[in-house]
């Protein structure tokens, strides 16, 4: 019987692992921008504007319960502490605006990956401009259903 409910909590904890924001993003059909940024940059320019204003009617569309996540990221060059710190800014900077186009800050949350979640491994100096960016997932409110009412339907 413990062991029934021990691998009923494992499944459920895989399930949830599973559900991970790009499939969550191919299942409803949100497509959310990737920004990009200039080197050693956290401004967003017109062109990368434009991407964020196109995105706030799938912001809204998801569900009010679930939370914006904007994910900051740079390239190689500089400090691993300084990148880090440049990463949130990014993330910041995309934060504000969904918050001036209607987001409400509370459904919004930032984190900086700085270099260490590079889209392209490149020494290349164009190739390498692509992991300057902010990412947007949006992250579904996750039920929580206490162990013991698991255990009780048993």
């Amino acid at each position: 019987m413990l062991l029934r409910s021990l691998i009923i909590l494992f499944l459920m904890i895989i399930l949830v692992a599973c559900a991970s924001p790009e499939t969550l993003k191919k299942k409803n059909q949100i497509r959310l921008p990737v920004i990009h940024f200039g080197f050693d940059s956290s401004n967003i320019n017109t062109h990368e504007m434009f991407y964020l204003k196109d995105s706030i009617a799938a912001l809204n569309e998801a569900s009010k319960e679930s939370t914006i996540v904007i994910n900051g990221h740079t390239d190689k060059i500089g400090l691993e502490s300084y990148n880090e710190e440049l990463g949130l800014k990014r993330a910041l900077a995309v934060k504000e605006v969904l918050i001036d186009l209607g987001i409400p800050p509370g459904r919004i949350s930032t984190r900086s990956y700085g270099e260490n979640a590079p889209l392209v491994r490149a020494t290349d100096s164009y190739l390498r401009s692509k992991n300057r960016r902010a990412t947007i997932e949006i992250v579904p409110a996750i039920e929580i259903i206490p162990i013991t009412a698991i255990l009780m339907k048993q």
